[in-house]
């Protein structure tokens, strides 16, 4: 009866210790993310971690001469970033109070990566309104939208799909030329 007991209490103990501890080190794990977040100047700001910026954040990384921090409101996506060791906000970009915590008045740019062209918009109009002196390039998806996100304050628009289709154009036409994307 007591060797059952004993083990019941050493499992139950085990049990609760994995949990406490696992939740001490999130609790001490964001508080420590907060006051680094706060430190934070002159950085980079991804808005929207999907393939492109991935892309994006790993070349930023790789140059280890720039901070960065990335916003994203998957939070499936959000464990990969935690995985990359790569400063993050789990939040929506187009919320105000996301780009203050991401420190936008303090940053030294903006690039929004996201595949909603509204939410772009959104982004570009909030970011540019916090901070004007911020170098803002965003991803658009038509002509249309190039122009409306040049109007509401983005430096650079930039519309992958048709990059992509003038580089594979190029290819076609010229399998052993240069492509340049300054065109």
């Amino acid at each position: 009866m007591f060797g059952g007991i004993g083990i019941v209490l050493y499992t139950l103990t085990f049990v609760v210790n994995f949990i406490v501890e696992g939740e001490l080190k999130k609790i001490y794990g964001g508080r420590k993310m907060e006051a680094s977040l706060k430190k934070l100047k002159n950085h980079y700001i991804i808005c929207g971690y999907g393939n492109v910026g991935e892309r994006i954040a790993k070349r930023l990384r790789d140059t280890k001469k720039f901070d960065i921090i990335v916003i994203e409101k998957n939070k499936k996506t959000c464990e990969n970033i935690q995985l990359a060791k790569i400063p993050y906000i789990e939040g929506d970009a187009t919320d105000e109070k996301i780009l203050m915590e991401a420190g936008i008045a303090r940053a030294r740019g903006l690039v929004t990566t996201i595949l909603d062209d509204a939410e772009n918009v959104y982004i570009v109009i909030t970011a540019r309104s916090i901070n004007s002196d911020l170098h803002i390039v965003a991803r658009g998806t038509s002509e249309k939208v190039k122009e409306k996100l040049y109007k509401i304050g983005a430096n650079r628009v930039i519309l992958p799909d048709d990059i992509g289709a003038r580089i594979m154009a190029e290819s076609l036409t010229r399998p052993y030329g240069f492509y340049g994307l300054n065109d």
